[in-house]
């Protein structure tokens, strides 16, 4: 029997998510950030991409401005490959084993993620001025809490939830 060529498992497979009816990188890329139950309950597309200009634009600059001085281009080298590798290793056992790719496989990518992040607003706001950290601080916080409550009013509660209310009550 011949092997498949990785480049065709990630643009074609069998269906994985009603969004896009295609089997791929983007979908574990999705479901990273929302996806619950039984990979049937998706946030909008909107919304990951929200969570991903956040969180992956903050740590793209962070690791920009880590690795311009030469005093913390290992650290920023080493945060680098605590990201790419969960890729690529839960692309490797996608391909080779079990065709799931999900995003729970990309967790152990996350730490690196947010630290490069952090960084990254940390940087910035060690540059203005003390009120002007607090309200940078405001605005992030109330961002996310405002995000998480749009998930969470307009997925979690009624896709999740009314389910396993439904099934209680019948």
């Amino acid at each position: 029997m011949p092997i498949p060529s990785p480049i065709l498992f990630l643009t074609f497979q069998p269906s994985c998510s009603p969004q896009t009816q295609k089997y791929s990188i983007t979908n574990t890329l999705h479901s990273f950030i929302g996806c619950f139950g039984y990979m049937n309950v998706w946030i909008s597309l909107k919304l990951v991409r929200v969570y991903y200009l956040v969180l992956g634009g903050g740590a793209a600059v962070g690791l920009v401005l880590l690795s311009g001085k030469k005093r913390t281009r290992p650290l920023s080298l080493c945060l680098l490959m605590t990201i790419v590798l969960p890729v690529l290793l839960s692309l490797y056992n996608s391909y080779t084993a079990d065709y799931q790719m999900q995003g729970r496989y990309l967790l152990s990518a996350l730490p690196g993620l947010a630290f490069l992040a952090v960084s990254c607003y940390d940087r910035i706001a060690a540059k203005v001025r003390k009120w002007m950290q607090n309200l940078f601080l405001g605005v992030i916080l109330v961002g996310w809490i405002l995000l998480f409550a749009r998930v969470w009013f307009t997925t979690i509660l009624p896709e999740c939830w009314a389910q396993a209310i439904e099934q209680i009550l019948l």
